[in-house]
């Protein structure tokens, strides 16, 4: 079941390339609430619902310096991998595939299709 806010902090899997790109593993670090899909300009918040995830009206600022439109990420974690992710003790979570075994075999399933944990 997805969460019913994203916040700055959440770990998110991100698509580079405008979604073209194989995912990597960062952090949120902005929020930003637009009218309309898929616009970069907004208002800044630290948390949004979900919901407007869900229609791509979130700009995204993440730790690696980069930015990407709600459509380009998945916070939808299977328990045990965000359990991982939370209960990790390293400072910053990896920034990219190599860094995380839960998380990267969890990213190469959700490549091969199989959405099971």
């Amino acid at each position: 079941m997805k969460q019913e806010m994203i916040r700055v902090g959440n770990p998110v899997i991100y698509r580079p390339n405008f979604g073209e790109d194989l995912p990597i593993l960062v952090q949120v670090s902005g929020i930003t609430i637009t009218d309309e899909p898929r616009e970069k300009y907004g208002n800044y918040t630290t948390e949004a619902p979900w919901s407007f995830v869900l229609e791509d009206r979130i700009c995204f600022d993440m730790n690696n310096g980069h930015w990407c439109y709600s459509s380009q990420i998945e916070a939808d974690f299977p328990p045990s991998v965000l359990k991982k992710i939370m209960n990790d003790k390293k400072e910053n979570l990896p920034t990219h595939m190599g860094k995380h075994p839960v998380i990267d075999a969890w990213i190469a399933n959700r490549l091969k299709g199989d959405l099971n944990e």
